[in-house]
C-alpha cells in the first residue's frame, strides 16, 4: 500500500451513483471527502490544470492502479 486512508461510502451525491445504480463498482477518488476536505475549486470556473496539485494526483493515480490490480488478480 502507499499509505493512503480508504473510506468506503455511499454517498449520493456524486457521479458514480449512475453505475452503482445499475450493479457496477464504481470507485471515486478526491480530497479527504468525509471530512470535507474538498479543494475550494471543485465545480467552479477556476477548477483547471493549473489548480491541480500534482503529487496529490500522483498519489491518486497509484492508489487507482492498485484497486484495480487487487480486483483483477486472482
Amino acid at each position: 500500500m502507499i499509505g493512503v486512508p480508504v473510506t468506503r461510502v455511499t454517498t449520493e451525491g456524486t457521479d458514480h451513483k449512475a453505475f452503482r445504480d445499475l450493479g457496477f463498482a464504481a470507485i471515486g477518488l478526491t480530497e479527504e471527502f468525509v471530512g470535507g476536505d474538498t479543494t475550494d475549486f471543485r465545480h467552479t470556473t477556476q477548477d483547471t490544470v493549473s489548480t491541480v496539485d500534482l503529487t496529490y494526483l500522483g498519489l491518486a493515480m497509484k492508489l487507482t492502479a492498485q484497486v484495480v490490480i487487487q480486483q483483477i488478480s486472482p
